[in-house]
């Protein structure tokens, strides 16, 4: 015989009844919860810092900062990212000075503030007026031509040719002349040649019938700009441009004006018209400086003269090129 046969009811089989868990097991359980929430929390930062890095913004995390700009790295942008006048880049300004050679203005005890800027900025050591008298050295500026007027400051009539200034405007940059004792302005265009202070042939916009004649003439004022445009040409009295009075009232004027320039943003180009009496390349050494926020604090010895500064402008501002400008050494700007 194996064995008494129970004759108790048969169950219905059961799915096995879970067990409570023990003190250890629960303490075990929780554990891994914590490091798995912990573990998420870790890669979600991450994540967040990777993007923070990409994005440009956040600051730097205790273990991982962004690494030093290398020596190839791009100069620090010389305006803001929409500067005055617009066009995406700093505002350009011109001034033309009178009548006086290299060696009369840098190092010299009367020009401390043209001196600072050559220290300061882009020194051109080899810069060259193109012809005498003044008015073709503004008409090389303006056009990239001295249009047949070499031995000549007759400003009138105006030359044909095509000017930077007329070019502008065509290609929507903005522009500007101050010519201070100009007695004209917006609504009057005055072509006198001469006035107390005042001298039309160094105004080289009103050299061009395409301005002059024109009502782009409304862009000449006597008032300085409280705000720059993307272009601003500008022409000192003939006091304060050196032509007649010594070189400290020109040095005092640059000194009183540059700095709200420069301010602005804007790149400052400061050469002379002449180096009277020297005769050097055309029109004699003159002093010529390049200052602003990003420009390179250097000499440059090429041979230049004003025909490279209008190539500097026009490539500025995507221009075609006038003139001689087509062949010149660029002056950028």
């Amino acid at each position: 015989m194996v064995g008494k046969r129970s004759h108790a009811p048969r169950l219905a089989p059961h799915a096995p009844l879970a067990r409570r868990p023990t003190a250890a097991q629960s303490a075990a359980a929780t554990l891994r919860l914590v490091r798995g929430t912990a573990a998420v929390i870790v890669c979600v930062a991450a994540v967040c810092a990777a993007c923070a890095d990409g994005g440009g913004g956040g600051s730097a995390s205790a273990t991982r900062s962004a690494p030093p700009p290398s020596s190839s790295s791009a100069p620090p942008p010389s305006s803001p990212a929409t500067p005055p006048g617009g066009h995406g880049r700093a505002p350009i300004v011109v001034v033309f000075m009178e009548n006086h050679g290299y060696a009369d203005i840098l190092g010299s005890p009367c020009c401390p503030y043209e001196t600072q800027l050559a220290h300061e900025g882009t020194l051109f050591t080899h810069f060259y007026g193109v012809a005498y008298p003044s008015k073709p050295n503004y008409l090389a500026f303006g056009g990239g031509d001295t249009f047949g007027q070499v031995g000549s400051d007759d400003p009138l009539p105006p030359v044909s040719g095509q000017s930077v200034f007329a070019q502008m405007s065509a290609n929507g940059v903005d522009w500007s002349a101050w010519a201070e004792s100009y007695p004209g302005g917006p609504g009057h265009c005055s072509l006198v040649p001469t006035a107390p202070d005042y001298a039309l042939r160094h105004v080289a916009p009103l050299l061009f019938a395409d301005v002059a004649g024109t009502s782009l003439c409304n862009r000449v004022t006597a008032v300085e700009p409280g705000r720059l445009p993307a272009f601003l040409w500008v022409t000192p009295n003939m006091c304060d441009d050196d032509h007649d009075c010594p070189p400290p009232a020109g040095d005092r004027w640059l000194a009183a004006h540059v700095p709200a320039w420069l301010e602005q943003g804007a790149h400052v180009f400061i050469t002379y018209d002449t180096g009277d009496p020297d005769t050097t390349n055309g029109g004699g050494h003159v002093y010529a400086v390049l200052a602003g926020h990003g420009v390179t604090r250097r000499a440059d010895g090429r041979t230049l003269n004003v025909y490279g500064v209008l190539a500097g402008v026009e490539r500025a501002f995507h221009l075609p090129l006038l003139g001689a400008a087509r062949s010149a050494a660029v002056v950028r700007l």
